[in-house]
């Protein structure tokens, strides 16, 4: 292991320890590893007296072999799911990894599949990507199957962060469904997209996941069974506190001079504090300007620059998939003229902070030109996807 994959792997051991230090002793922990195979090193059980012991056996753990992930996570699904779990406990699984499937399970789709039957048990699962070689687009789809979080290991304090949101989340199965008026067309959505017929389907298999786990852990009523049709949907399982999410709508609207209603944005969540449904319907309404002067007065600069945050993660998202397919140059296009485009735009919208993105979409367009270091296309793929979701978030 070189010096950047031993620093990740401390990394990891102190976040693992201080996720320990974090639970109390009536909380129940398991820890899995997995090279080739995989193996229970701590079953499931109280923390209690065993803390040391758990911490020592952290420590312990050394790199080797393949990366099984499939077996990794079937263990520690079962360890979720012993009978001497107290009912109406929340059950999280934090997966984490340095590498890519290459033993066991292979394939993203049934990999994926696990941590939704598994979400579908009522176990979540959130995911780390450690190191210079892990697989990112894996990792994200097994914690968007899972209803958890996925993250770039950083910082050891993240894992246990982690842990706290997504034991105690105020609001689950929060679903934002957005009816046009017929003569309104979308444009652009920022900071979403379309699913596929199959990517829907598990979106849905989700929502009626988490709906019976409110129901048995929150004693919240089901409400879910039925899927309403028409408009645009947006589903989120579980907000936890200091969570946020923003979407933007690009939409082309008739001539007019009156003020009018364009769409009607209808909001349901599960309320864990007040132990009941929600749902929450009101117009989305708009003002036709006077004329160009009161046009250009009505522009709202912060509008302006939530765009120009998810162009720039959208740009760097499409240089990753670049580089993955091996055209350095396109990438190394696309990162440039987005840095140029942030420049201007920090002077016109008044966002200093741009040109700090920029700065950094020329270190990664420096990068890119470089075939070796974070030059690597792994590497750097992986630095454009991290980078991309801390703008699409």
């Amino acid at each position: 292991m070189g010096e950047l994959g031993m620093e990740w792997a401390r990394r990891a051991l102190l976040g693992g320890q201080a996720l320990v230090d974090r639970l109390d002793a009536s909380d129940d922990f398991s820890l899995v590893t997995f090279s080739s195979d995989a193996a229970v090193r701590i079953p499931d059980g109280p923390v209690g007296p065993r803390r040391a012991a758990i911490k020592a056996a952290i420590a312990g753990i050394a790199e080797g072999g393949g990366t099984n992930i499939g077996r990794g996570l079937e263990l520690g699904y079962a360890q979720a799911a012993q009978p001497g779990i107290p009912d109406g406990a929340v059950r999280v699984v934090l997966l984490l990894s340095d590498g890519r499937a290459n033993a066991g399970i292979t394939s993203s789709e049934r990999l994926s599949r696990l941590a939704l039957d598994a979400f579908q048990a009522g176990v979540q699962t959130s995911t780390f990507g450690l190191g210079a070689d892990y697989d990112g687009a894996l990792m994200s789809g097994i914690a968007s199957d899972g209803a958890g979080g996925y993250y770039y290991l950083r910082d050891p304090e993240q894992i246990a962060t982690e842990l706290d949101k997504r034991l105690d989340p105020v609001a689950t199965a929060v679903e934002l469904r957005v009816r046009l008026k017929p003569d309104v067309k979308l444009l652009q959505v920022y900071g979403s997209r379309r699913l596929s017929d199959a990517e829907a389907a598990r979106v849905r298999a989700i929502e009626v996941a988490a709906d019976a786990q409110a129901a048995r852990r929150d004693r919240i009523a089901r409400d879910r069974e039925d899927d309403a049709g028409g408009g645009m949907r947006f589903f989120i399982p579980a907000f936890s506190r200091d969570d946020g999410h923003a979407l933007l709508f690009k939409l082309g609207l008739p001539a007019g001079a009156e003020a009018r209603t364009v769409a009607s944005i209808e909001l349901k969540y599960k309320d864990r504090l007040t132990k009941q449904n929600v749902v929450d319907e009101a117009p989305l309404k708009v003002a036709y300007a006077t004329g160009d002067a009161a046009s250009a007065a009505s522009v709202d600069l912060s509008v302006g620059r939530t765009i120009q945050g998810f162009a720039a993660g959208e740009t760097l998202a499409e240089a990753a998939r670049q580089i993955a397919l091996g055209d350095r140059a396109r990438a190394v296009a696309l990162l440039s003229e987005r840095e140029g485009i942030l420049r201007a735009a920090a002077g016109a919208l008044g966002e200093p902070l741009f040109l700090k993105d920029a700065d950094r979409l020329a270190r990664l367009r420096g990068h890119a030109g470089a075939a070796d270091g974070l030059g690597d296309p792994l590497v750097l793929a992986m630095l454009l996807e991290t980078a991309a979701r801390s703008h699409l978030r």
